[in-house]
């Protein structure tokens, strides 16, 4: 089917009602080349208290394959929803004019399990940087059916190391380096996933899964369930596989390490309990956010990357490959 241009940039909630039905019109008219009239657009209102509202839960979107995250919270407390909505997701361009060209449809999975509140996700594509929305149709239990939507960037590229790209061969800090691995890790117990360096395992002919979290002081507190799920992969695959987890600030772009360690360094924002952060290493990554897990295959080369919370049953299709 051809694109379709409407405009959605500006629409309030009761707008935006009005906006889907002109939607489903528009594609229920056939696959003609004609462009729609934009729709005239109204000065915000306040949203209803009790909506649900999206947010996004990843750092950065970028041309390419992306993992399009989001939470959806209630208008009037922030809170996340208890109940679990069925999301239908729409991605538009949106033109210089202040027009959007419909570009395509998304499945979205709902993610909870062991995680501080539910997730959707979506596996999607964006073929051009610059101003993008999305449409969401949600239906939660018991309520009528609604739309709202999400306006973002895309970025042409990520400091953050792409799918197909090179793993940087970073030499980070390992048991080796320290009196007590406390020093580089503030789970409670610290993880068994120190006896590499990332330059290390990338050469080492074995694929690896690579950690960035700080379990102990995480804002988001979704790197102790990251780390859970890196953990029961290192169960079921510790011989297959290299496990590493770097420890990294929240805080990671404001920091730089240059001479000596300050004796209280680790009650410092950011670095509670943890005197030797694996500061430089996360720069070398292009972090600005934490908890991400990336794959690397048998050559070096990333081969997934997860940003923020996720589930063993979201990433173990994903690591399974890396054994074939």
């Amino acid at each position: 089917m051809q694109s379709r241009t409407i405009n959605i940039l500006g629409v309030n909630l009761r707008r935006l009602f009005l906006l889907m039905a002109i939607i489903s019109l528009l594609l229920a008219a056939g696959c003609g080349g004609e462009t729609a009239a934009p729709v005239a657009t109204a000065p915000p209102v306040p949203t209803p208290s009790g909506i649900a509202q999206p947010v996004l839960a990843v750092s950065e979107l970028v041309v390419g394959p992306n993992r399009f995250v989001f939470g959806l919270v209630d208008s009037g407390t922030g809170l996340p929803i208890v109940d679990v909505a069925e999301v239908g997701l729409q991605f538009f361009k949106v033109n210089a004019d202040g027009t959007a060209t419909k570009v395509g449809d998304a499945d979205v999975v709902y993610q909870s399990k062991n995680l501080p509140a539910g997730l959707y996700v979506a596996r999607t594509e964006f073929n051009e940087a610059g101003k993008w929305g999305a449409i969401l149709n949600i239906t939660r239990q018991g309520k009528e059916p609604y739309g709202t939507r999400m306006e973002f960037d895309v970025l042409a590229d990520s400091t953050v190391p792409m799918v197909g790209e090179p793993a940087p061969p970073s030499k980070n800090l390992t048991k080796k380096d320290v009196a007590d691995i406390s020093e580089i890790d503030s789970a409670k117990p610290p993880s068994d996933m120190h006896d590499l360096t990332i330059a290390e395992a990338v050469t080492s002919g074995k694929p690896t899964l690579i950690l960035f979290a700080a379990p102990g002081f995480c804002p988001s507190f979704t790197c102790g369930p990251s780390l859970e799920v890196a953990q029961a992969l290192e169960a079921k695959y510790r011989d297959k596989v290299n496990f590493i987890h770097i420890e990294a600030p929240n805080d990671i772009q404001n920091h730089t390490h240059v001479g000596p360690v300050d004796p209280n360094h680790h009650n410092q924002p950011g670095h509670q309990g943890v005197a030797k952060p694996q500061v430089e290493t996360a720069k070398e990554w292009g972090l600005k956010s934490e908890p991400w897990i990336f794959l690397v295959d048998k050559e070096g080369k990333i081969a997934d990357r997860f940003e923020g919370g996720l589930t063993l049953e979201e990433i173990e299709p994903a690591f399974v490959k890396l054994l074939q």
